[in-house]
């Protein structure tokens, strides 16, 4: 079960190291983004939130723009996504940023309350490089191969000894073929 998980947690990671590579070299040319807009409707006013994602220059830059729902909860929603590439009039260089936390910029404030207040009221917005993307994505592959390759030796070499493959107990007088610890068929 770990085994299936981990092998299924380094496939995602390697295909996620694929699009941020592919989206690094798109960036230094055309870029692209994708916006999501969410119009919600009250009875007394309309508003709208809309996250876009900037891909451009070699960063990734997301967006939250929201209006505050001074009016209660929405009645309805209606969600459009849009993907374009942006122009010279939009470049991500235009959004100020005043934190920085390991090549990551944020105008997010680290305060509880000013954070919550930025993420349902004012918006905020965050810049994250391509390279460090793509180094999480590049570390976490070879963890989980590393790690999945080590259990895989670790089971050869325990099967080789005359040991159960899964615990480790010595079978070397065992005829049945069983382990008597844990129940696994040599």
């Amino acid at each position: 079960m770990v085994r299936r998980l981990l092998n299924l947690l380094t496939g995602i990671s390697l295909l996620l190291l694929a699009a941020v590579c592919v989206l690094w070299v798109r960036s230094f040319g055309a870029g692209d983004a994708v916006e999501r807009h969410v119009a919600q409707y009250n009875l007394q006013a309309d508003w709208g939130v809309a996250d876009t994602f900037f891909s451009a220059g070699g960063v990734i830059l997301w967006v939250h723009a929201r209006h505050p729902d001074r009016y209660g909860p929405p009645i309805s929603e209606v969600v459009q996504w849009q993907w374009f590439h942006p122009g010279p009039e939009s470049p991500p260089q235009l959004y100020r940023v005043a934190r920085s936390v390991a090549g990551i910029h944020t105008d997010l404030s680290f305060d509880r309350d000013t954070f919550v207040r930025q993420w349902r009221e004012q918006g905020f917005s965050v810049e994250v490089p391509h390279r460090s993307l793509a180094l999480a994505f590049a570390i976490g592959s070879a963890v989980m191969s590393v790690r999945a390759l080590a259990g895989r030796v670790r089971r050869s070499s325990r099967s080789r000894r005359g040991r159960c493959r899964a615990c480790g107990y010595d079978l070397t007088a065992n005829a049945s073929g069983v382990c008597p610890e844990c129940g696994t068929a040599r």
